[in-house]
C-alpha cells in the first residue's frame, strides 16, 4: 500500500487464511494493493468497470442481504456468439451471503446493480498484484 486505511490489518487478519489459500493455489506471491469501502446506500449502483488488465480483484461482503441486496454482476470476457447471433456477454451474479470473499481477474467487467432496500451495502475491494 502507498497508504493503506486504518481498517486494512483488521481486514488482513480476518481473510488471511483465504489469501493463503489462493496464494498456494496459483503458486505465487501477491501484493495487496488499494483497498477502499464501498457503501450502497438505497438508489446507489456501481456502473460496469474493470481493475485493469493485470493480477486479481477481490470483493469481501462486509453488510450483505441476500433476500435484500443484488449480488455483484461480473459478465464474460468474450461474446457468446453461439446462444445469441447478437453476441451478448453472459453475465454471472455469484451466490453470495455476509462475510464472503470473492477474487477474480482484474480484467473481468463486472457492475453492481442499484440496491433498491432501505439496508446499507457495504463491500471491502482491494486489488492484488
Amino acid at each position: 500500500f502507498d497508504k493503506a486505511p486504518s481498517y486494512a490489518g483488521v481486514v488482513v487478519e480476518s481473510i488471511r487464511k483465504e489469501i493463503v489459500e489462493f496464494c498456494e493455489e496459483t503458486q505465487l506471491n501477491w501484493d495487496m494493493l488499494n483497498m477502499w469501502f464501498q457503501s450502497y446506500e438505497k438508489s446507489n449502483n456501481f456502473s460496469i468497470h474493470n481493475h485493469g488488465g493485470e493480477g486479481y480483484s477481490a470483493v469481501l461482503y462486509v453488510e450483505y442481504d441476500s433476500q435484500e441486496h443484488p449480488g455483484t454482476v461480473f459478465y464474460s470476457p468474450f461474446p457468446n456468439w453461439i446462444k445469441n447471433r447478437a453476441g451478448t456477454y453472459e453475465a454471472y451474479v455469484p451466490d453470495v451471503k455476509e462475510g464472503d470473499l470473492i477474487i477474480f481477474p482484474a480484467s473481468i467487467q463486472h457492475e453492481v446493480p442499484q440496491n433498491r432496500s432501505e439496508k446499507r451495502r457495504t463491500v471491502i475491494s482491494f486489488n492484488l498484484k
